[in-house]
């Protein structure tokens, strides 16, 4: 049977870490709030309104919805461009690929950044489907993954689906659609997903995916 992949994009196929840190430090500073934007330490991966909540649990809707103006201005400008593939990645999309896998993607990451790093690197041709976050405000939250995982179903099809992810909200994906479940190892929230299942099967590298599941990339 042929297998299909649900991939998480930050901290599993994009290292976005800097892109989204220095966006978010530059709209809190010209909000008002340089000494948060020292102090903050950003994790990628929750929605931009629960990173504002984190860094400014006390502000008002008004502020909420100042700074994540100045976020997105910013790192759809800027941000997108310092997202750059782990090692492996690219080559190993483009041999599922040729290999006859449906690839689709899954991400809390706003639909138009979503795209453009796609775009950027060169994998728009490779995806079977996009799903990323409603562009909602800074008070109300996106709609999650979990949510929109059922929307992908019909895009793979009767194949054996396999989800690769780094969060937890990828492991509940997963348990939602009967499917594999492949932790990345180096992404940003592999500690908070083994501290609650500490036997979720792991990939060391990227490059390992086909190997593990016994798909060869050369004919």
């Amino acid at each position: 049977m042929r297998k299909g992949f649900v991939f998480d994009l930050d901290g599993t196929l994009v290292d976005s870490h800097a892109g989204v840190a220095t966006s978010f430090a530059r709209a809190l500073r010209e909000a008002g709030f340089a000494e948060e934007a020292e102090s903050t330490q950003v994790r990628v991966g929750p929605p931009l309104a629960k990173m504002i909540d984190q860094a400014l649990p006390s502000a008002p809707d008004v502020v909420r919805v100042e700074i994540a103006k100045r976020f997105r201005d910013h790192y759809d400008r800027v941000g997108v461009t310092m997202a750059d593939p782990y090692p492996g990645v690219t080559e190993t999309l483009k041999g599922l690929h040729v290999a006859g896998s449906t690839l689709v993607l899954l991400t809390n990451k706003r639909q138009g950044p979503a795209e453009a790093i796609i775009a950027r690197n060169g994998w728009r041709g490779l995806f079977t489907a996009v799903s990323g976050a409603a562009d909602c405000g800074a008070v109300e939250q996106a709609v999650q993954k979990l949510e929109r995982a059922a929307a992908l179903v019909c895009e793979l099809g009767n194949e054996q689906v396999v989800v690769v992810g780094d969060g937890l909200d990828d492991w509940h994906t997963a348990e939602h659609l009967g499917a594999r479940f492949l932790l990345a190892a180096w992404g940003y929230g592999t500690a908070d997903v083994l501290q609650a299942h500490p036997h979720a099967e792991q990939l060391a590298a990227f490059s390992e995916l086909p190997t593990k599941l016994g798909i060869s990339l050369h004919s």
